[in-house]
This record gives C-alpha cells, sequence and structure tokens, in this order.
C-alpha cells in the first residue's frame, strides 16, 4: 500500500510539473502570436493634429516593457522624451499641421517645465500652430499652457493659481515617543536631507537655501505669467489671491481664449487646419522609422531617481530608484559602439548610495577616455 502511495505521488507530481510547462509555452506562443496581430500598419493623415496628453506621473524617460504591454499590465505614461522627440519629429512632417497639448493634472517639475516650453518654441519656429486644452490644472501646467498659441478649456474645469509653497515633515518627536533617536553623519551645513529624523524644524542653513529655491521658482512663474499675459504686479496678485478660477471666469479674465467640451474643440475649425485628425503621441513615435542608421550619433542615457546598486528598481522605501548597475552597462555600451560620437547622461536625482555613485562617476571617467560626455 505505502509503494503504491509513492508511485501515486511520483506520477501525480511528474503530471503537474508537464502541465504546468505546457501551461507556460501556450501562454509564451499566445503572446507571441498577439504580439504578430497586434503590429498594425500606423497610417498618418496628411492634416494630422498630433495629440499629446499629459497627466499624472511624468517622468524623463521609461524603458517599453512589450511583454507587460501586451498583457495589458504596462502603465502608458507619457515621458519628457516622448515629447522632446515627438515634437522634433512632427516639426519636419508635413503631415502634422499642428499640435494639441491635453493637460489634466500632470505631475512634472520646474526644471520639466522649462524644457518643455523650450521643446514648444523651438516646434513654433515650423510655422505650425500649437493648442492646449486643459481640464483641470495646477500653476506648472498652466505656465506650460500659455506657451501655446491658442489655450482652452473645458466647461466644468478650473485653474488653480497659487503662489508657491514648500513644507517639511519632521519626526525627531515621534520617534523619541517610541524610544528612538536617530543618528546619522552629515558632511556640511547645507547637507539637510538626515533633518527630518533628529530636528523638530528645519536649521538656520536648510531654511536658508530652501527659501532661495523657492523665491528663485517663484520669481520664474511670475516672470512668465506678467510676460505672456502682459499683466501689471497688482493684477498678478489679484489673480494669485482668486486662487481657484472657474473656467468661465478664466474666460473673462483673459486666461483662456475659449471654454467649450472636448468634442467641440475637436470638431472646431482652426484657421488653415480644415478637419480635426488626431493621432497619439505613442501610436505617431510607434511609426515606422527610417531603417537606415546614421554614422555619428549621440546616446542619450538616463538616469532617474535614488541612486542605488543593481538594476533600476520600485523601491517603498525610496521610490523609483536609478540602478548603478544598468547605468554602467549603458555607459560601456556607448563607449565601445564607434557609430556613437558622444555620450549626454541625463541626472535627475536626490542623491543616495555612495559607494553606487563611486562606481557610475568612475565609470563616466573611463568612458571620457574614449569619447566625450556632457
Amino acid at each position: 500500500r505505502k509503494d503504491y502511495d509513492m508511485y501515486f505521488l511520483k506520477m501525480f507530481a511528474a503530471s503537474m510539473g508537464s502541465f504546468i510547462i505546457i501551461v507556460i509555452i501556450a501562454i509564451f506562443f499566445f503572446v507571441l502570436i498577439l504580439a504578430g496581430v497586434s503590429q498594425e500598419t500606423i497610417d498618418v493623415k496628411s492634416h494630422s493634429l498630433l495629440t499629446i496628453k499629459l497627466s499624472g506621473e511624468f517622468k524623463q524617460f521609461k524603458p517599453s516593457n512589450e511583454f507587460k504591454e501586451l498583457l495589458g499590465l504596462e502603465e502608458k505614461s507619457t515621458t519628457l522624451h516622448d515629447v522632446k522627440f515627438g515634437l522634433e519629429k512632427a516639426a519636419d512632417d508635413d503631415r502634422i499641421d499642428g499640435v494639441v497639448l491635453k493637460l489634466n493634472g500632470a505631475a512634472f517639475g520646474f526644471a520639466d517645465l522649462h524644457e518643455l516650453r523650450e521643446a514648444i518654441f523651438k516646434f513654433k519656429l515650423s510655422g505650425k500652430p500649437v493648442y492646449a486644452y486643459l481640464e483641470s490644472v495646477t500653476l506648472k501646467e498652466y505656465l506650460l499652457a500659455i506657451s501655446a498659441d491658442s489655450v482652452y478649456a473645458t466647461k466644468e474645469g478650473f485653474i488653480y493659481l497659487k503662489p508657491l509653497s514648500m513644507g517639511m515633515t519632521y519626526y525627531k518627536d515621534l520617534l523619541k515617543n517610541i524610544g528612538v533617536e536617530a543618528d546619522f553623519v552629515g558632511v556640511g551645513k547645507f547637507k539637510s536631507a538626515p533633518e527630518s529624523y533628529m530636528r523638530s524644524e528645519p536649521s538656520e542653513y536648510d531654511r536658508l537655501q530652501r527659501t532661495h529655491l523657492l523665491y528663485g521658482l517663484q520669481a520664474s512663474a511670475d516672470s512668465i505669467l506678467t510676460q505672456t499675459l502682459q499683466l501689471n504686479s497688482a493684477e498678478l496678485k489679484q489673480i494669485y489671491q482668486t486662487s481657484l478660477i472657474e473656467m468661465d471666469s478664466a474666460v473673462a479674465q483673459g486666461l483662456i481664449g475659449q471654454s467649450l467640451y472636448w468634442d467641440e474643440f475637436q470638431k472646431k475649425r482652426f484657421n488653415r487646419l480644415e478637419n480635426y485628425k488626431s493621432i497619439g503621441l505613442k501610436t505617431y513615435l510607434d511609426e515606422e522609422a527610417d531603417a537606415s542608421t546614421a554614422k555619428n550619433t549621440l546616446a542619450i542615457i538616463y538616469a532617474e531617481g535614488a541612486i542605488m546598486p543593481g538594476d533600476d528598481s520600485n523601491s517603498p522605501t525610496f521610490g523609483e530608484t536609478m540602478g548603478a548597475d544598468r547605468v554602467i552597462r549603458n555607459l560601456r555600451a556607448a563607449a565601445k559602439n564607434k557609430s556613437i560620437k558622444g555620450i549626454i547622461l541625463r541626472l535627475n536625482s536626490p542623491g543616495g548610495s555612495a559607494t553606487a555613485s563611486d562606481e557610475l562617476w568612475r565609470e563616466i571617467i573611463l568612458a571620457k577616455q574614449s569619447k566625450p560626455v556632457f
């Protein structure tokens, strides 16, 4: 009886193992078939408007994961890389008559804002118009919107224009209540990262640097608003005091051109644009590119997030992290590639591991021995 039970268990285990392998193989082939079916020809019609939707998370660059995309697990977020290259391509594309920026709660910083505005101004040199369509936006999104030729908005949205502010959370008293005392080694008076755990309020030096940063950003925002909208300081102050502005009021104040629903916007005839034909940014960038390979190119390596050993990851503690190993691989590959004449390393990081940072520094020094690194 015991031998029979053992035999049964062995056969059952073998059968289950075979079944799991068959399921995995079936899923693999299903994905391959799905990938083949999904490769549709992209047809960009003449007199099209390139529609760029900015909403939610906004990163400089996000590598695509085709497997996740096919299974519907990949979040399709627009990146700074996508917008800049889409605008650059559309400027020279005779099929594209203009661009529509559709904004609703996009989370980008001031550095991204200025780079996006610069890309839009560069596109406008082609003579093609840019239209902005707003749903519910805050100061930074509005500053981007007014770089367009015309600004429209949905009827029930709002514009939240409030002067910038900055806040910090301090945990010293909380930790004290549970019997914990934070102990950090700090270098330099303005190195304030550990202060959240060691103090109950900002130090003199941290308050000073944050105040300078905040005033600088506010001055930049005020300059854009006053110059673009032709406001004096009193008028700008009044707008800030109102803060939350409904779209009808925004039209009356000259902050936007017209309030209308999205379908009305789509049907609207714009000057020389006879019909509204839209193509999304992702679709436009996925269009079959020229197969020829340029002999003289620049490699752009994106390094975003807290610097950590290993590959890129999403940490519950540090959020999106930059994997030093991944950036090092990119640097080495670019340095060895003879068709690449230079490397642009785009850094957007609050810092991180000293060891991983030192390894990155060393790899940059080595890459500079074969070609320039910017």
